[in-house]
């Protein structure tokens, strides 16, 4: 009898562990194996058993919620404004105009038709219905005359339950918040693993919160023939919490991975990092394009750049540098987002200089720059890094030249033109004297016999800014090198070693 429990037992174990995922990975794995468990949480096995089936219930919910299948809608567009102090109703109507033309910007980005839009101005949201009766008249009249709009966007933070159930009923289809137009467009630029993982997991949260809206609206209307039962919502919203943790241990993965190439990056002190940040659309990726040579065919779309990507430069002094492209930040972007995509934005934390570049020829830059400067105090960022942090007018050739001279903000804001190479010269010189106090680094001259052992060192693992003959010896060569003092002990000992042997 013994021997069958403990048989049973051992069956029991066995299955488990074939339904378990994927053991956790130390910080010394390879990329290989990381990529290895992005791919099974991002689409778990048959053989995963329940994880499999979390899986299922994911997609479903995704499928259900967020439309994926539809493909291209077409849309009645609405933005709120309002405003609680009447006599600001001017100055906030143009903000709101920006406000529109950014929302309409972004369903551009998903190539989705807009059949029409408005601004609904009204002193304050009105609880369930959040629209006045007369917005929601106004509405409904323009629908009357667009029978092929599908679904009416209100571009608001996130719609409650009892809103959206309002504004259906008042409507007569779909209505969609904003957090759900940037998933949309968080689905459709990601493309590496990582970025497709991170936006999994920002969705989560929207997916719970309509699950639970629809279980509410199920709890206020008993008797209708199409109730789910309390099992299907409990079986999901589990599901969506083991998903939910699953993910997040994944990529605690990466950010162990990339912590461990941070490390070999700093013992080696040859690469500091400049972290490019901005508001969507500013013209970062344009940025590094110019500042690198490299060939990023930067696109004139929202959130074009989900996925951290790193491209060597070389300052001034010929020193190497990297520059680190980063998601672009927006407005009323849910928190839950901005949280997925914090091992991305990691990268600005941790790296030794900032770039904040802002659209000056924007209509609403001021606001743009208020809400990137929130953004980054949110992550934490160390105050040396907001103390020299650059900040980069971007797009200035679209700017009219008699305004040229006030742009700077008495030195605070270095006009530039990525696309035209205007201002760069002068950009990367301040972002040498930037990475030269950041990093410890100076100029040192070294006086030694040119192809010596002190020569091909200094060639080999600092940079080497300017070379000339020794006038009074012409054996010898005097280096001007940029070092760090990392790399001066490790010269000075080496060179002690060598004239002792």
């Amino acid at each position: 009898m013994r021997f069958l429990k403990l048989w049973a037992q051992t069956r029991i174990l066995a299955f488990r562990a074939k339904a378990m995922p994927i053991r956790p990975l130390c910080s010394d794995h390879t990329p290989n194996q990381i990529d290895k468990l992005l791919d099974w949480v991002l689409d778990p096995p048959n053989e995963a058993g329940e994880t499999q089936a979390h899986a299922q219930f994911h997609r479903e919910m995704v499928d259900h919620y967020l439309k994926q299948a539809t493909g291209r809608e077409h849309l009645f567009v609405v933005q709120p404004l309002f405003y609680h102090d009447p006599t600001l109703h001017a100055s906030l109507n143009s903000q709101g105009q920006c406000k529109l033309d950014e929302t309409l910007a972004l369903v551009r980005t998903l190539e989705w038709q807009v059949y029409g839009h408005t601004l609904a101005e009204q002193t304050s949201a009105l609880g369930d219905n959040l629209l006045s009766f007369d917005n929601i008249q106004r509405v409904k009249t323009a629908l009357a005359k667009l029978p092929a709009v599908s679904a009416v966007l209100v571009s608001t933070y996130n719609l409650s339950q009892s809103q959206r159930h309002v504004l259906e009923e008042e409507f007569g289809l779909p209505v969609l918040d904003r957090y759900h137009l940037i998933l949309q467009i968080f689905h459709r630029h990601a493309r590496t693993r990582e970025a497709k993982l991170q936006v999994t997991l920002s969705e989560i949260p929207y997916l719970k919160r309509r699950l639970y809206q629809d279980m509410a609206l199920e709890n206020d209307n008993k008797h209708s023939k199409q109730r789910m039962g309390k099992l299907y919502f409990e079986k999901r919203v589990t599901a969506m919490k083991k998903r939910e943790k699953q993910i997040h241990m994944a990529l605690s993965k990466v950010k162990d991975q990339r912590a461990v190439l941070r490390r070999e990056r700093t013992k080696q002190g040859r690469f500091p990092s400049v972290a490019v940040v901005g508001y969507t659309n500013s013209g970062k990726t344009s940025l590094i394009q110019a500042l690198t040579g490299d060939n990023l065919e930067p696109k004139d779309k929202l959130f074009a750049t989900l996925d951290v990507t790193v491209h060597q430069g070389q300052l001034p002094n010929l020193a190497p540098v990297l520059f680190v492209d980063t998601v672009g930040f927006i407005s009323d972007i849910p928190t839950q987002l901005i949280a997925s995509f914090a091992s991305t934005l990691e990268d600005a934390t941790l790296a030794d200089l900032i770039i904040h570049v802002r659209d000056i020829s924007h209509p609403d830059t001021v606001e743009q720059n208020s809400n990137v400067l929130k953004t980054l105090q949110s992550l934490d960022l160390p105050e040396s890094l907001f103390r020299s942090m650059i900040v980069v007018g971007n797009k200035v050739d679209k700017v009219p030249s008699d305004q040229w001279l006030t742009l700077n903000n008495g030195g605070a804001l270095i006009p530039i033109s990525a696309t035209q190479g205007l201002g760069l010269d002068f950009l990367l010189g301040r972002v040498q004297q930037g990475i030269m106090l950041a990093t410890g680094r100076r100029y040192v001259r070294v006086r030694c016999r040119q192809g010596s052992e002190e020569y091909l060192w200094l060639h080999k693992f600092v940079t080497v800014s300017e070379t000339q003959v020794d006038s009074n010896d012409f054996n010898y060569v005097i280096l001007k090198v940029v070092m760090s003092q990392r790399e001066m002990e490790q010269f000075k000992s080496r060179h002690r070693l060598a004239h002792q042997s």
